[in-house]
């Protein structure tokens, strides 16, 4: 009897599959198509489809929405949050779906007390996903709604995960403007328009002043 043939992508992801559950305590469970699924831990969810497809979106602080994403089977979702980063996800099954879902604090607890030399990549590779996460989230709403929100980006979170105020903070102003998609003319505006509300100062120089005032502006923003 000839031996079954087995594509070698297909046995790798199954191998990464047997590993994440071995690592981690997930409850697996079925979904017809057609449902709304909101996961919304303070700690995290570690989310693995896999069977079917799904869409995925997130919000921020104010509601609105700022990741939208088809995953098919052997997706993995939030990630980030092994990096404090945590977001509600809200999954549409587009298919039938098999989801099985941890929390990320077993996930967390694990990364730090693990000693093998993968963790360090392990670690990288999470805080690089999670920069490109933030950088695609600030790319929504107006130009004012993305400025504030980088503006809470660079000094909301836990200190060692957050991006580096005074880096991001003392950047070039074409260079802050081409990271939003917008004008270096247009930056300037806006800076002065957070200025005036509050959330800014800009003298001697650029330096959050109330993550508050911004998410305020956001929220007001968030139909723009």
């Amino acid at each position: 009897m000839p031996k079954p043939k087995f594509k070698p992508e297909a046995q790798s992801r199954s191998t990464d599959e047997d590993a994440l559950h071995s690592i981690l305590r997930f409850q697996t469970d079925r979904y017809e198509a057609g449902k709304l699924i909101e996961l919304d831990a303070p700690e995290g969810v570690i989310i693995h489809v896999r069977q079917g497809r799904v869409l995925a979106t997130t919000v921020d602080q104010s509601g609105q929405e700022t990741l939208c994403v088809l995953r098919d089977g052997g997706a993995i979702l939030g990630l980030e949050s092994l990096s404090g980063m945590v977001l509600p996800y809200f999954l549409w099954t587009v298919t039938d779906v098999e989801l099985s879902i941890a929390s990320a604090t077993q996930a967390r607890e694990w990364l730090r007390t693990t000693a093998h030399p993968t963790q360090a990549l392990i670690r990288a590779s999470v805080d690089a996903l999670r920069l490109c996460l933030i950088e695609q989230m600030a790319l929504h709403g107006s130009a004012t709604t993305r400025l504030a929100r980088l503006m809470i980006t660079s000094v909301d979170g836990e200190p060692e995960r957050k991006i580096p105020a005074a880096m991001m903070l003392a950047l070039p102003k074409n260079v802050l403007a081409r990271m939003l998609h917008m004008r270096a003319e247009t930056l300037s505006r806006v800076l002065r328009k957070l200025e005036e509300a509050g959330g800014i100062t800009l003298s001697p120089k650029l330096a959050v002043k109330s993550t508050e005032r911004l998410a305020e502006i956001v929220e007001s923003r968030s139909g723009e």
